[in-house]
């Protein structure tokens, strides 16, 4: 049977190894790993705000609209917060049904896509439209990075890796 060596003894879990391995380099390089994507992805969802007198000037989507108000700005800039919101419910369930190397998977190339979207956007709302996807894959990704990170880290650090 599985969890049992052929002499009949029960073999350690996963987290008891991890607990007899400790803290190590492999934990901390996942960690800063993580910390790097999420930090990457977080510049990418501040970008309106960096770009507002541009996007409001008139340069970014054609000549200055008036409607750049901050009922405008809030739009631009919640946008990925809805999506962020919709991902973390769905890719929860894609990766509880799938697997995280799935979601992971999704979450990359949903990234890459709305961030090439948003670069490219012509009008205003395909520029809102690549920013939800984009808050979409967000959604996906940071309920895994914590799953990974309390799987992975001793019962002792756990709380400080997450």
């Amino acid at each position: 049977p599985e969890g049992v060596d052929p002499s009949g003894d029960a073999l350690p879990s996963l987290h008891d190894q991890i607990e007899v391995v400790g803290w190590g380099r492999f934990q901390v390089t996942v960690l800063i790993a993580f910390v790097l994507f999420v930090v990457s992805e977080a510049m990418e969802v501040t970008v309106p705000n960096v770009l507002w007198a541009e996007i409001k000037g008139g340069s970014v989507f054609g000549p200055a609209v008036e409607g750049h108000s901050a009922t405008w700005r809030a739009i631009v800039t919640g946008a990925p917060m809805l999506g962020n919101l919709c991902g973390a419910v769905f890719g929860g369930a894609l990766a509880d049904t799938h697997g995280r190397h799935a979601a992971i998977h999704l979450h990359s190339a949903l990234f890459v896509a709305a961030s090439l979207a948003s670069g490219l956007s012509q009008d205003e709302s395909s520029f809102v439209a690549s920013r939800e996807v984009l808050g979409v894959s967000l959604g996906i990704l940071l309920p895994l990075v914590l799953s990974y990170m309390a799987e992975l880290a001793p019962a002792g650090q756990r709380a400080r890796a997450v």
